[in-house]
């Protein structure tokens, strides 16, 4: 085995252990849900939203996409596909994961902050973070791929209050 694959292998056991001392539940995610549901709902009436342990979710006018996955393979390997929800014309899909840990000590997760250009639609990770409190949270956004000036808005609004989210989540201190 290859000294990158070996390590490439231990990164991908290892790095999900790193944040498992979680200590949020729904009720923490409260304020956060609220603010978020707010601006979302602002932008997208018809919206749904949702919060599931430590993680909060919304979309509007969405579908199943048979893509290519993000990955990294070596060359001449075909892209693995496999099925991802995303939004349709003047659609939105969001996933927003809690996590314990500041990142500016811990290690960073392998794929960059940024957006991405997917087949279907755009994909933006964000990472923001909470020193203070020691969280962090993982952000998907996906917009269509030809997104509208009120979809552009959405975005810069959404992104500046996503960066904001320590204020919004109780963590029973």
């Amino acid at each position: 085995m290859n000294k990158s694959l070996a390590l490439l292998l231990l990164s991908c056991f290892f790095l999900p252990r790193l944040h498992a001392d979680e200590t949020f539940d729904a009720t923490s995610l409260d304020d956060l849900h609220g603010a978020v549901t707010k601006l979302v709902k602002r932008h997208y009436p018809e919206s749904t939203s949702h919060v599931l342990e430590r993680t909060i979710g919304f979309e509007f006018s969405t579908r199943v996409y048979v893509t290519d996955l993000v990955s990294k393979m070596p060359p001449g390997m075909p892209k693995p596909t496999g099925t991802e929800r995303g939004p349709m014309a003047n659609g939105v899909w969001c996933s927003i994961w809690l996590r314990d840990g500041d990142l500016s000590s811990q290690p960073v997760y392998q794929r960059s902050e940024g957006e991405l250009v997917r087949e279907h639609f755009i994909e933006y990770t964000l990472y923001p973070n909470d020193s203070e409190q020691n969280m962090h949270m993982i952000v998907t956004l996906r917009l269509p791929l030809k997104t509208s000036p009120k979809e552009q808005r959405f975005y810069k609004e959404f992104k500046k209050m996503i960066g904001q989210f320590g204020q919004y989540v109780d963590r029973g201190k």
